[in-house]
């Protein structure tokens, strides 16, 4: 064998060694990655190849060249499939079975064909060995389905780097060397096949296993030096479309260079295309908006948005190039209008009493203590107004609790009712009912305790059992307030006040108004006034 013949082996040799090393480093590092899978296949399927095309040109007897020659058809028809699949993959697009069955329809029966060649010689329509110093070579003289498997096997490999030269067009700068270098490793091989059918090159030596040494070296450095597959130039474009909030790339004057699909989505009203306008051109019909994004400070904002009222979150991410300067924003929008109704149905739930839906005691008395520290008009005054239902024991005790309950309830109602939309209430407690009235005088909480009594003796109930009628009695105190008053403390003080005036009313027959005074006896046994 000649030192020619030997070379050929040996660069072929290293391109097996060097496919397969790259199946294996693919298949512990990056076969989860887009591409990554079909990317060891490939590899794989190229080793096979040009190892057994090594050991071809390495024979000397058509027997041995023709056995290779079944290897080498085991792996070559099925390379153009993987290629095409690795690319689609790569470039962000599902692949489907059916998309797999149906590619694979051609290599699978060119290995048929290609195998059983002697029966009809409609794959090679001669064979033999050429010896042509310094080569001895299988002759093939090629048929109708060889001419098949090679349109086939270029059509594929265009329409691969055909999607990857389409997918440069939306790569940002850093992962286009990587898709370059992923070009180039395909294209290479092609070129062995033009120069082989020009008849260029060593007489009947196929050149594309030793340009697929060549193309493996591109792929090397794109995997060892560029990580091709540890972060997919696609990356950028799904996640960007992938990301639940809307976002906004703005650079440095605050002008629109990108955005993404949600963005468009959050109803804003804005024009259909919005790059390269100014973020204040765009979102004009939105003050709170622009109002946000011009304090550039992570913020809740409410917009009236189709009559109406939306929540977003919007986040600022500045943008710094390499010399550390201010080169643009990233903007997200995240609509919380959900969370907000959310947050804002357990605050009322936290708050309220789940039977009357009046203000619990624990929140009136925080409401309450806020209003009385606000300024109030220029008399500086307060009332307090506590009540209960007379004889609510009795209702309970002659129609049960659900009745009860319902007794409860329609005060409620009535309460609520009357009342201004500064008053506060709240039920202090089984069928006590608490009003904090700001701003109002002695003889005023009179006036309003009185008419709800007459309002609340009035009403009937309607029960499943029998309509029901009740009485109430009020006790009313008043607070003056200067700018040392302690709400707290004014409060507390109120409410006992209070207590003492509805126990005198209860004393004195029920169904009446009495107001505080520092001579009223403290209750004793006040369970009998129940």
């Amino acid at each position: 064998m000649t030192s020619t013949v030997i070379i050929y082996f040996v660069i072929v040799c290293l391109a097996s060694v060097l496919s397969t090393f790259l199946s294996i480093y693919g298949l512990a590092r990056f076969r989860h990655a887009p591409g990554g899978r079909f990317y060891i296949i490939v590899t794989a399927l190229s080793a096979l190849f040009t190892f057994a095309y090594a050991l071809e040109i390495y024979s000397v007897t058509y027997e041995a060249m023709r056995f290779w020659l079944r290897i080498e058809y085991l792996a070559l028809p099925l390379l153009p499939v993987f290629i095409l699949l690795m690319a689609v993959e790569y470039c962000g697009y599902k692949i489907r079975m059916w998309m797999c069955g149906f590619l694979l329809i051609i290599p699978v029966i060119t290995i048929v064909m290609q195998n059983t060649n002697e029966l009809h010689y409609l794959y090679y329509t001669s064979m033999g060995v050429l010896v042509n110093n310094p080569f001895s070579v299988v002759y093939l003289q090629h048929g109708p389905f060889y001419l098949l498997h090679t349109v086939f096997f270029y059509s594929c490999v265009f329409i691969s780097i055909l999607l990857l030269l389409n997918q440069l067009r939306t790569l940002v700068k850093p992962f286009r060397k990587q898709t370059y270098l992923m070009i180039v490793g395909l294209f290479v091989p092609s070129i062995g096949g033009l120069l082989n059918a020009a008849d260029v090159g060593p007489a009947s030596i196929d050149l594309v296993p030793i340009f697929m040494s060549l193309s493996f070296v591109f792929h090397a450095l794109a995997l060892t030096s560029l990580r091709m597959f540890d972060v997919a130039p696609i990356a950028r474009d799904i996640v960007f479309e992938s990301i639940e909030q809307g976002v906004l790339v703005l650079n440095a004057n605050d002008i629109i260079i990108d955005y993404n699909t949600s963005f468009t989505r959050l109803c804003l009203n804005i024009p259909a295309s919005i790059i390269g306008d100014s973020i204040t051109d765009v979102l004009q019909k939105h003050d709170n908006l622009i109002a946000a994004v011009k304090k550039g400070e992570e913020c809740d904002v409410s917009l009236q948005i189709k009559e109406q009222l939306t929540y977003f979150h919007v986040h600022f991410s500045p943008i710094y190039s390499k010399n550390n300067r201010h080169a643009g924003t990233v903007i997200t929008f995240l609509n919380i209008t959900e969370r907000v109704a959310m947050e804002e149905t357990l605050k009322h739930l936290a708050r309220t009493d789940g039977l009357t839906q009046m203000y619990n005691r624990t929140y009136f008395m925080e409401e309450a203590e806020h209003n009385l520290g606000l300024p109030l008009s220029s008399s500086g005054q307060a009332s307090l107004i506590l009540f209960d239902i007379d004889y609510f024991k009795q209702v309970n005790d002659t129609y049960g609790h659900d009745t009860g309950d319902e007794v409860l309830t329609s005060i409620a109602r009535i309460t609520k009712k009357h009342l201004r939309t500064t008053d506060i209430a709240g039920r202090y407690g089984g069928e006590e009912f608490i009003l904090c009235l700001p701003g109002t005088s002695n003889r005023e909480a009179v006036d309003i305790a009185n008419r709800l009594r007459l309002i609340i003796a009035d009403h009937k109930i309607i029960s499943e059992t029998a309509p029901i009628q009740v009485t109430s009695s009020f006790g009313v105190a008043h607070m003056l307030l200067d700018s040392h008053s302690d709400p707290a403390a004014e409060l507390r003080e109120g409410i006992k006040k209070a207590d003492l005036a509805l126990y005198e009313a209860k004393r004195e027959g029920r169904n009446c108004v009495r107001v505080y005074q520092p001579s009223l006896p403290q209750p004793a046994g006040a369970d009998n006034y129940t």
